[in-house]
């Protein structure tokens, strides 16, 4: 159960002290074009799918009679602070497909305890949705 408990905690941090969290929290700069509008609302859902995940990983791990470890943000997010959100894009890309490439693994680890690994999955699907959004709106951002 430590393990499952363990691997439920990585998912909690990945999701909890994610960049559009940080983003979210710290505020972002960004223009009044329409490019922005439709990024940041896409970027707000995705913060609010976020939340609401990172709630049911808690009750997952409470559940298991574990214990939610409180992470702290990454410090290399501190440089964002007053970067565009359109040139921030980019990045949030990246940091979401490695992300989700630790959310399969982390889906693999939780073979034996199916309720856990239907969550890891779930919110993996999730973030590929999000991911495919963000992408789209990166194609349509000028050169």
């Amino acid at each position: 159960m430590a393990d499952v408990v363990s691997h439920l905690n990585r998912l909690l941090a990945i999701h909890y002290r994610s960049l559009p969290m940080y983003l979210a929290d710290a505020g972002m700069w960004r223009s009044s074009t329409p490019q922005d509008d439709e990024l940041a609302k896409a970027l707000k859902h995705l913060v609010s799918d976020y939340k609401a995940t990172c709630s049911r990983i808690a009750t997952a791990i409470l559940d298991r009679a574990g214990a939610v470890e409180h992470t702290s943000y990454s410090m290399e997010f501190t440089d964002t602070n007053f970067l565009s959100l359109d040139y921030m894009l980019v990045e949030i890309i990246e940091l979401l497909k490695r992300d989700m490439d630790e959310m399969r693994r982390i889906v693999l680890a939780l073979g034996d305890d199916a309720e856990a690994k239907a969550l890891a999955q779930e919110a993996l699907g999730a973030a590929k949705a999000h991911l495919e959004i963000l992408t789209a709106l990166a194609a349509k951002q000028p050169a």
